[in-house]
């Protein structure tokens, strides 16, 4: 069965209080599956009633609450009751570098889930609030899905979680836009990309790569030859720059959707990409 609490009530939310209600009901719900709890301002202490109360759940949302750290450790001291997880999404929580380290110890215990969304948590800026995720993202080899967009990782942030990537080699989906890794951050996570050979979607976008960092990703793009989307528009690339990708372009005949944010694509690099990849839509 499925629950939808999404924004209960329109412009009415369940809250700390409203969670504590509803712990109850949840608790007999044996048969539940999935549970949407997004945007309901349960905070730390309405995500800890609500997470003692739940079955072996398949699904669940739980973005947008301002859980801050402190409801990471809710998810952490509840993790043993999730077992059963398969798709976990805490994005636009705040948890910042100690709520990472609530939920490193989470991820830890939560070995069945295959995707992961993690967006907007303020990790960043820096290594700091990522090393903890880091390490419990390698030890996650089961997961396929990660989308880690909007943590300002930065250079640093991006070093810190390179090390650990290159583990997750059953990865088909990876999402880390806008997270400002630059050039420096594109050097560190290019070998752990090269590693995904299963990725079908990378996303790259708004990452201030240019064209030093597109170069520097462009080899390891060679290796993950089952891609079928790869975007990578707002990171101040031109015509010019495309031509690094040319190499992998040739490696990945599955690509179908590149996204580059040019301005305008000249005829010239529309024909070339048409001749190398005829089904390939360029945007």
């Amino acid at each position: 069965a499925t629950l939808c609490l999404h924004d209960i009530g329109s412009n009415m939310y369940m809250g700390r209080v409203g969670a504590m209600d509803v712990g109850p009901t949840l608790a007999v719900m044996t048969r539940l599956t999935s549970l949407d709890l997004q945007a309901n301002d349960l905070g730390a202490v309405g995500a800890f009633h609500v997470l003692t109360s739940l079955g072996p759940i398949r699904d669940l949302d739980i973005s947008f609450n301002e859980l801050g750290p402190g409801g990471a450790a809710a998810i952490a001291l509840t993790a043993s009751k999730l077992t059963a997880l398969t798709d976990l999404d805490v994005s636009n929580n705040e948890l910042g570098a100690l709520g990472g380290f609530a939920l490193s110890q989470a991820l830890l215990k939560l070995t069945s889930v295959t995707k992961l969304t993690m967006r907007c948590l303020e990790l960043g800026p820096g290594a700091e609030g990522v090393d903890d995720v880091a390490s419990a993202l390698g030890a996650a080899s089961q997961v396929t899905d990660l989308d880690l967009s909007e943590n300002v990782l930065g250079p640093d942030g991006a070093g810190a979680l390179a090390l650990e990537l290159g583990r997750m080699t059953q990865l088909t989906r990876l999402v880390l836009c806008k997270n400002d890794v630059g050039p420096q951050g594109a050097t560190a996570l290019a070998p752990a990309l090269g590693r995904l050979h299963r990725l079908t979607d990378l996303g790259l976008s708004a990452n201030e790569l240019g064209a030093v960092g597109l170069a520097t990703i462009a080899p390891s793009l060679r290796q993950t030859s089952a891609l079928i989307v790869l975007g990578l528009e707002d990171n101040r690339l031109t015509s010019a720059d495309v031509e690094a990708l040319f190499p992998a372009l040739e490696a990945t005949s599955s690509l179908y959707h590149l996204y580059l944010g040019l301005d305008e694509v000249p005829d010239d690099l529309a024909d070339r990409l048409d001749a190398l990849l005829p089904d390939l839509n360029v945007y």
